[in-house]
């Protein structure tokens, strides 16, 4: 689809995604800032951001994916998602922890189960539990 359409935001932030998960990272955060440059729409960016969070968070890059995370709060403060990487994303002594979790259980019950299974459907087991390990210390 991208030979087809270079200008195919969606099919670049797929395929950033498939580069991601065979190890072609170099290549795959190239391809998702493509795609960002693409999108003009606010659902396009954030889907984009997330992965760049996605990314950045399973590579340990701790200063862009808190970046990232805050940009996922102010494009799309109504996501659980987005309160999901931001929590995933702060240190136990944040002060805007506890009102962020206090929201994320608030969206929760609007987040149906089908969409909790398919939260993100890149995301490996093991990519998974780094998220909810991450997020154990602002839930005990």
């Amino acid at each position: 689809s991208i030979k087809l359409n270079n200008e195919f935001a969606h099919g670049r932030r797929l395929f950033a995604s498939s580069l991601f998960q065979i190890d072609e990272k170099k290549r795959a955060y190239a391809e998702i800032e493509k795609a960002l440059n693409l999108y003009d729409d606010i659902y396009g960016q954030w889907r984009t951001y997330f992965e760049l969070w996605r990314f950045n968070f399973l590579d340990k890059n701790k200063k862009e994916y808190q970046k990232y995370s805050r940009k996922l709060m102010q494009l799309k403060p109504e996501y659980a998602q987005s309160y999901i990487a931001y929590l995933a994303s702060c240190n136990e002594n944040d002060s805007s922890i506890p009102t962020k979790r206090k929201k994320l259980i608030e969206l929760v019950p609007n987040f149906a189960p089908g969409m909790i299974k398919n939260f993100h459907s890149w995301l490996t087991t093991d990519q998974a539990k780094q998220v909810a390990d991450s997020l154990k210390i602002h839930f005990s």
